[in-house]
Formats: structure tokens, sequence, C-alpha cells
């Protein structure tokens, strides 16, 4: 067969010399013959975009016999490519290979002289493999479903922030890569899973071509005048780009082939995908790092869980604690016992680091299951942690330096069964609870009930100003129900008979006598006074008064009092009605004898029917309107203003009705009003007599010398008087 080269020959006299010269150069300085055979290929195949100048495709264009032995033929292409590569004739590209031309050759030979840092292609390594393979820079464990930070490290050299846990990549830069062993050894007493990638020549070449090619067109791509070089340079960018996939490509195969090892120890983990070998050989370095994370039992805790322990929900909370809450009480007292401080910043270090590697939630939600069981007290500046602020101080990061951890205070069992009997006889029902600190808040909680029944009870102070007593014991009651749990187990007992004084005394009878019927009554005698006062003072009596007294006595909850009230509310009641009546009955008698005597008048026999039913109305109406008042003072003074008003009124109009009428019917309006007959009261008159009473009867003929000549006097002035 002929091989693809022999193609070059029947050309050769038609090319430019400059434009073969590679290849004449070749001919000259290289020795093997293949290699220059398989130039003129490169050569030929240049231009034509469609053919991949791979050595596969390669060995297609070089054989020259059907018995030709293809392994045999890919490594003298193989050998022969790297030597034309070496001298600068070629370059690769992944798994292409091109002729240079002079101009290519020369940029190509400026590419493999630029310098570049050691450091840079091992940063551009560490790029690839943490940021676009492994890609997360904590690795989330199924058995919690928590995140663990990890140290990035390559070849020795640490990238980023230090964690606890470290991902250690062996790349083939590395120069122990192939002594498993030593590296094994070294990897004993870390914290690290160690990657040990399969050593590869060709990526230490294409990864150092790489960051060459890319300074060399960053440096030259905006200084050089010639298209023909740009053009290259383009070229190349394009190319190394290319090789850059491949780099990514090899590197994520080396990782898939990688062995791991955690402390000395081979991780058997299979698959190729290198995420999920390295993410299942980081979850065997957590088990190994971190023994004690067991003792979570793979409960799932979330920083919202914090509110739910803080309540004791879904815990037993008798003695029995886990294993997580022994070792954290135990790290208190242990701190406690050597005179440190624990802080809640402190203890969430603690066990976020080995043997525990415990995280920030699962750590948050043990203390509150610990403060929750009465085994932990939280202080801030020296004060207890109860309730919002607790929580408020567990979830706040930033003041976890101030939150100081202390174990609970033991309590004796005799402080807890007083504390208990205190509470049954106080508030007249037995406690909840039988632990210490639930006792103790349980307590407090009681006495803010307390505090905000009476202040409910004072609002209706105006109703029943005897509640004011309450006064003073209320702001007691307050302060007492703002104390520390712990108060109630030590402090309480020093107050427990005068609380208890207080109780049967005052606030056991004032709540009983608001609770029941008394109250009632009281309410209604209190009204009825004051709705009736207007009546009381024409009723005769000493109800009044000792209604007013009881009422008015700030102990009259106590005792019978309140009976004798009713007694004699309901006295003052029927007297008040007995004596509305009276007047009633009265004012009814005075219209009836004043109708009487006016019916008895010879003017009011005069009188049409229909005028008389008018006057008999008049008077009817007025008795309608007295039925309907219940003020016996308005009684007398409607009555009184019918006598002295109403009734000259009524005498005016007889005395109308009966005048004369002038003949013709044509009456003088102006003349009548001067004729009109004036009534005027008795009672109106004003007699002149400088004693007060009468005393004598020559005081009894002077009155009524004076009273006689009033009389004339008015009627000579053509009045007629109302008797």
């Amino acid at each position: 067969l002929a091989t693809f080269d022999l193609m070059f020959e029947g050309i050769r006299t038609a090319l430019k010399s400059q434009i073969q010269s590679a290849v004449l150069q070749a001919e000259n300085n290289l020795d093997d013959a293949f290699a220059i055979q398989l130039l003129k290929a490169l050569f030929l195949v240049k231009y034509v975009r469609e053919f991949k100048a791979t050595i596969r495709n390669l060995c297609v264009l070089m054989t020259d016999s059907f018995d030709q032995d293809l392994p045999q033929l890919h490594d003298r292409v193989e050998g022969a490519l790297n030597l034309l590569e070496q001298q600068t004739y070629i370059q690769r590209t992944g798994e292409i290979y091109e002729y240079l031309t002079d101009e290519e050759k020369d940029v190509e030979e400026e590419i493999k002289n630029t310098e570049v840092e050691t450091a840079d292609v091992a940063g551009e390594l560490e790029k690839i493999i943490f940021d676009r393979i492994l890609k997360n820079r904590k690795i989330r464990y199924d058995q919690n479903g928590q995140d663990y930070p990890f140290s990035r490290k390559l070849d020795d050299r640490l990238y980023g922030r230090e964690q606890e846990l470290a991902i250690h990549v062996i790349s083939p830069f590395h120069e122990q890569v192939e002594s498993v062993d030593i590296l094994r050894m070294h990897s004993m007493g870390r914290d690290e899973l160690l990657v040990i990638m399969p050593a590869e020549e060709r990526l230490i070449r294409d990864l150092g071509m790489y960051k060459k090619t890319e300074k060399y067109i960053r440096q030259n791509i905006s200084t050089t005048q010639q298209d023909a070089i740009r053009r290259i340079l383009s070229d190349k960018g394009v190319r190394n780009q290319e090789r850059y996939a491949d780099i990514q490509q090899s590197v994520k195969t080396l990782l898939g082939q990688a062995r791991l090892i955690v402390a000395g120890a081979d991780v058997d983990v299979g698959g190729e995908d290198p995420q999920s070998r390295i993410t299942k050989g980081f979850y065997e370095l957590i088990e190994r790092t971190y023994p004690n994370l067991s003792m979570l039992r793979g409960i799932e805790y979330k920083e919202s869980d914090v509110s739910r322990y803080l309540e004791g929900s879904g815990l037993d909370l008798g003695d029995n604690l886990s294993e997580q809450e022994q070792e954290v009480l135990a790290f208190v007292h242990s701190n406690q016992r050597g005179g440190v401080r624990t802080t809640l910043k402190s203890t969430l270090e603690h066990f976020e680091r080995k043997p525990y590697g415990w995280y920030y939630a699962a750590i948050l939600c043990t203390v509150a299951m610990l403060s929750a069981r009465g085994k932990l007290e939280l202080r801030s500046d020296s004060d207890i942690l109860e309730e919002d602020p607790l929580r408020d101080a567990l979830l706040n990061s930033r003041g976890h330096g101030n939150v100081v951890l202390e174990p609970q205070v033991e309590f004796t069992a005799s402080q807890v069964r007083n504390l208990r009997e205190f509470f049954e006889d106080f508030f007249d029902a037995p406690p909840k609870s039988t632990e210490a600190k639930a006792l103790g808040k349980e307590t407090a909680e009681a006495f803010a009930e307390l505090v905000n029944s009476l202040e409910r009870l004072l609002t209706q102070a105006d109703d029943y100003p005897f509640l004011n007593v309450l006064r003073p014991e209320l702001d007691n009651f307050k302060e007492i129900a703002g104390k520390p749990y712990t108060w109630f187990l030590t402090e309480l007992g020093k107050q427990e008979d005068e609380l208890l004084d207080l109780k049967d005394d005052l606030i056991g009878p004032v709540q009983k006598f608001m609770g029941g019927s008394r109250a009632q009554i009281y309410k209604e005698a209190k009204r009825y006074l004051k709705e009736q006062q207007p009546n009381l003072v024409y009723i005769e009596g000493k109800e009044v008064d000792q209604i007013q007294g009881i009422l008015n006595d700030p102990k009259c909850f106590r005792g019978n009092a309140i009976q004798n009230l009713k007694t004699l509310y309901e006295k003052l009641k029927k007297n008040v009605v007995e004596q509305l009546d009276q007047e009633k009955e009265s004012a009814k008698k005075k219209l009836a004898k004043l109708l009487n005597r006016l019916e008895q008048v010879e003017e009011f026999q005069q009188l049409t029917s229909e005028q008389q039913s008018e006057i008999r109305s008049d008077f009817t109406q007025e008795q309608r309107k007295l039925d309907d008042q219940q003020l016996i003072a308005v009684i007398r003074d409607e009555l009184d203003r019918f006598e002295n008003a109403k009734y000259p009124q009524l005498l005016l109009k007889i005395s109308q009705w009966i005048e004369p009428k002038k003949p013709g019917g044509i009456r003088d309006a102006a003349k009548e009003d001067e004729e009109q007959t004036i009534f005027v009261s008795l009672k109106s008159l004003s007699i002149d007599f400088d004693k007060v009473w009468l005393e004598r009867v020559d005081d009894v003929d002077d009155y009524l010398d004076h009273l006689r000549s009033v009389l004339i006097r008015q009627i000579e002035d053509g009045k007629k008087v109302q008797i």
C-alpha cells in the first residue's frame, strides 16, 4: 500500500521553498525517516479541517500493508509525533496534531520558552479539581443532613481557609505520586481524605503548555502588528481552550481512578464519578474523625426546633438524659470544677470539633433540652434568662459570647415539698410539676395570673370602692411574680405565713365575694341609692344612712354585712314605693277636689257638654301625667304648677265662653282684652304682715284684716281670686 506521505513527492517541485522549509529542515536534521514521512503527511492535511489528525487516523494514513502490525504501528506513530513535537515541527492540542508553518513554528517555539510559575500551574489544577469537578466547599453528610466544610489541599499545599477536615489531592505533579506507601504513612494522624491521582506525564505537559500559551497570548495579542501573527495567536487561543477542556476531562478521569485513603487505610469506593467517589470517601473521614457524632442518633436538628425544645415538647422530663445531653452537662460541670467560665460560644466551639463534630443546630437544641429539664441555667449579665429572652439569646449568634452556662442549683427534697404544699394551700389546687425548676416556674406563672386577676378586679373599683384595699398588695404580688424560679424554692418560705394570712383575710374573701351573688346585691343597692336620691329626702327612717354606711365600709365583703344590706335595701324599696303611692293618691284627691269645686260653679253649669268635657279632659291628662311620674318632688311640683297656672287658665277659659257676644256679630278685640277677667291665685297674693307666725287671737284678727284688704283691692281692680 502507498502511504499518504508519498503524495508530497508528487507535488514537491510545485511548492515554494519557504512553504516546505520545515520539511527540508527535518530531512537535514532528523535521523528518523518515519518521523519525516509523518511530517509530510501532516503537511498535506493541515488545511483539511474535516480530517482530525489523531494518532488513530494518522495510523490509517501510514499503513503500508494489509498485514501491518497495528499496535506496533501505533507505538511507532506516537513516538514519531512526540519527537516532532519536541523539535517544534508540530503542535498537539489534546489528541489532535498539527503541522506548523514557519510563523507558527516561531510562535510555538516562543510559547515553549515562556516561563510560568509552578504555583500558577498548581493553582490552575486546584481550580479544576475543587471548583469545576468537586464544585462545593462543603459536603452534606446524609446521616444528619448537615454540611461539613473542608480544607482544600493540593500536593501538601493549603488553598483557602483551613478547616478541621481536609480533602488532600496528590496530583501527577507530586514527586511521590507513585510512592503510595509513603503517602499512606504520611496520612496517619491527619484528619484528611487523601486522593492520590494516577501518574500521568501528559497531563503535566498539557497543563504547563496551557499556562504558557495563555500567558504568551495575553502578553502579545495587543502588541503585535502583523496580521498573520495576530491570526496565529487568535487560533492559538481557540486551540488552548480546547486543550483546557481536554485537561479538565483528563483530570476528571484521573480523579475517578484515584486511590482514596483515610488515616492510612484505603477506602473502597466503587464507580468512576469523581464527585460521588470523593463524597463517599469524605463520609468515611467524618465517621473516623467524629466517633461521637453517633451520639446524635441521626436526628436532624434545626434552629427552628429550639423553641419547641425549650418548651419541653417531645421530651421526657424525667431524670433520664440522652447521651448527647450527658456530654454537654459533663462539659459544663468540668469547666465549673476547674474554675472556667462556660459560655455558649465556647460550648459550640468545643462540640463542633473532634471527637464530636456536632453541628450548630444540634448543639443549640441540646442546650435547650437541658434548660427545659432544669439541668442548665443560662445567664446574661448575671440575670437568668427565661422564655422569650432565653430563646432570643440562643438564636442570636452575635451574643453567644455573653451567654453563660451554669449547672442548675440542686434543690433539696424538702424545698420542693414545701413549695408544693404552699402552692396547693395558696392557690387551692395542686401544682402540675414535680421537678424543681418546672415547679418554681409554675409558681411564678400562678402569681402572674393572680396579678392579672386582681388587676381585672380593680377595674371595677368605681362600682366596688372596697376593692381599693387590694392596691397595696398588688404591687407586692407583681414583685413576687417577677422573681426567678430559684427564689420560690429558697426564699418564698420566709413570707409563707404572711402570704397565707393575706390570702385568708383579704384575697380569698374578696375573690369569693366578687364571684358570688353578694357582689350583685352590693351593686344593686348602690345603684338604687343613686337613682332614688331625689325621693330619699322624703323618706323617714334610718335605712338610707345604714345602707350608705355598709357601702362605704372597706371591709363590707366580710361577715354578714351584705345580708344586713339586703334586708335594709328591701325595706327601703318598700318605703319608697309606699311613699310614692301616697303622693300619687294625695295628688289624685287634690285634682278631684279642684274639679269638684269647679263643677259646682254656676258658670260651669252654663257650659255646653262639649265644653265641660274639654275642661274635664285637662284634669284627666294631668292625672295620667302624675301616674307616670316616679319622683315625689316632680309629683308635688307638677300638682302645684297645675293648681297655680293651669287651673286659673281653665277658669279664664270658662269666663270667656259664657260672656255674651256683641249685636251684629262684630267684636272689638282691643276692648275685649281690656274687659277680660283676670284670675289670681290666693297663694300668689302677697300679704304685708310683719309677723312670721300667729300665737294670739289678736294676731289672727290682725292677719285677717290684712288679708281682707288685699282681697278687696284685687276685686276692686276687677280681678277674681282663686281660693
